[in-house]
């Protein structure tokens, strides 16, 4: 009778520690998570520009680099000159449709959406351009 009780506490504890330990792991984890989601937060930005140059750089990877100039209606700081690569993960689109890199012209307008630093060069040198979407109602 005395070892029946001992099994059952001991079964009670154990399934009350199982539990405890639980939902503490949950909570950590969910905590980690969270924090991690939080470091890694992406910051897009993107301003319209007229196409100003197109050169070949030579390399397959980054088959084009175009300059360009920001539109008046930009904010202050997007209205300069800006040179940017177009590699294999830029994104080209116009009306929803992909384009490819060589049906962009000069005197085109462009909306660029890009992550990272700017270079304060002159031109300005943008890192990593995500996306560019031809503006123009006719390609």
């Amino acid at each position: 009778m005395k070892n029946t009780i001992n099994v059952i506490g001991i079964l009670m504890f154990l399934i009350i520690v199982s539990i405890v330990s639980y939902f503490v792991g949950s909570i950590i984890t969910y905590k980690k998570l969270d924090n991690s989601l939080n470091n890694h937060k992406v910051n897009y930005q993107s301003f319209y520009a007229t196409i100003t140059d197109i050169k070949d750089t030579g390399r397959e990877k980054e088959p084009k680099l175009l300059t360009v100039k920001g539109l008046d209606i930009n904010d202050i700081n997007f209205r300069g000159d800006f040179k940017f690569v177009i590699t294999e993960a830029t994104e080209l689109e116009w009306r929803y449709t992909n384009l490819n890199v060589s049906e962009l012209e000069i005197g085109d307008n462009i909306s660029i959406i890009f992550t990272g630093n700017i270079q304060e060069t002159d031109p300005a040198k943008i890192d990593h351009v995500l996306k560019i979407q031809l503006l123009d109602d006719k390609k």
